[in-house]
């Protein structure tokens, strides 16, 4: 078992993060957020869109879509 670094762990901030965001979220504001849950300043963004894309493939209720790329801002997907 791995040691937590934070107060919870990255991908658990992601899925509360997630859960709360709007329909439509950037990723800045995203990773701010999980940031804040974890108590990591220096947590690096692509950790945590890397830990984003794994719960996405792991979890079918759990999906969104790149809408601007150069701005980062991601869309959530209702799965039905």
């Amino acid at each position: 078992m791995t040691k937590l670094k934070g107060q919870i762990s990255v991908k658990a901030a992601c899925i509360k993060s997630f859960e709360r965001a709007a329909n439509t979220f950037s990723a800045m504001q995203f990773c701010d957020e999980v940031r804040a849950w974890t108590w990591r300043p220096k947590l690096m963004d692509s950790t945590i869109l890397r830990r984003l894309r794994e719960i996405r493939a792991e979890n079918a209720g759990f999906n969104y879509r790149c809408i601007d790329n150069e701005k980062a801002i991601y869309q959530k997907i209702e799965v039905k």
